[in-house]
């Protein structure tokens, strides 16, 4: 049995590999990212919008049938090799990433990679059609996605003779008393409740891993800057310089502890700090 492997974005039973796939014949790969989450800044709200959503669409594919194997793991790669080790998949394929750090993740890991169906231009027929352009605007490239794939159309020509009413939207919305549409609410339920419980313990760690991540960040930049510091002043070393130092020589040590070759004298942080480096460098997030 083949697995496809859903990314968080991609939760539509009607894109890529889903499309065709059957219980009997396909499993489906999720993973929860812990390094994902610490690799920048989320919005609470916006992470847990992610995670419900990925959750539900789960529980969706499980109605229809499917196995769906969802792992909550150090990183996307750690995800993968997790369930190879465990359901041995003769094929493990994809819908192309939206990004091309995800798409080369994906080749180093051995995936089978579909093309994306995702949106309504795939970025190879936009660059073939910008490449023969003397410039890029995007009124010309909106009216050439009206014209080829026939929205709003009528003969050749906008429907009602315009392309569009830009300048009648740039207007101030009216004051005249009139009565605005309420902001659609969702009250909670046990997934959003279960998904609040399981990443409450999780908001402490990820303030520490944006912290090990700024360390390991500025101990990375201020090594070069200690480079030419060395060289425009032999033997003279400041003491915030000898502290950075520290911390980036803590990250270098840990990746050999991540590695397996030794172990080191280091604290909590800074071990955290370049394990999350390592997942960032290997693009395992």
């Amino acid at each position: 049995m083949d697995t496809i492997w859903v990314f968080g974005d991609q939760l539509n039973r009607r894109l890529g590999p889903l499309r065709s796939a059957t219980p009997a014949t396909s499993r489906v790969l999720m993973v929860e990212s812990r390094a994902k989450l610490a690799s920048k800044r989320w919005h609470r709200q916006r992470a847990h919008l992610v995670v419900c959503s990925m959750r539900r669409f789960a529980a969706e594919l499980v109605a229809e049938g499917f196995e769906v194997d969802y792992r909550s793991s150090a990183s996307l790669a750690a995800g993968l090799a997790a369930h190879r080790a465990e359901h041995a998949p003769s094929q493990v394929v994809a819908m192309e990433p939206a990004s091309f750090d995800g798409l080369a993740l994906l080749g180093r890991l051995g995936v089978d990679v579909a093309r994306s169906d995702q949106f309504l231009c795939h970025y190879e027929e936009f660059g073939a059609w910008a490449a023969a352009r003397r410039s890029v605007k995007m009124e010309d490239f909106y009216r050439w996605q009206r014209g080829r794939l026939g929205y709003l159309m009528d003969d050749g020509e906008p429907v009602g003779g315009r392309w569009n009413f830009d300048a009648d939207n740039r207007e101030r919305p009216p004051r005249d008393g009139r009565a605005w549409p309420e902001p659609l609410r969702t009250p909670l339920d046990d997934l959003d409740r279960s998904v609040l419980a399981d990443h409450a313990g999780q908001q402490h760690q990820v303030a520490q891993d944006h912290q090990a991540l700024d360390v390991v960040r500025v101990a990375v930049r201020t090594d070069v800057v200690d480079d030419l510091a060395d060289a425009a002043h032999p033997g003279g070393c400041t003491r915030e310089q000898r502290r950075q130092r520290r911390f980036e020589r803590n990250a270098r040590v840990a990746r050999q502890v991540h590695a397996g070759q030794r172990l080191g004298d280091l604290d909590e942080v800074n071990i955290r700090a370049a394990e999350v480096l390592v997942a960032l460098d290997a693009g395992a997030l």
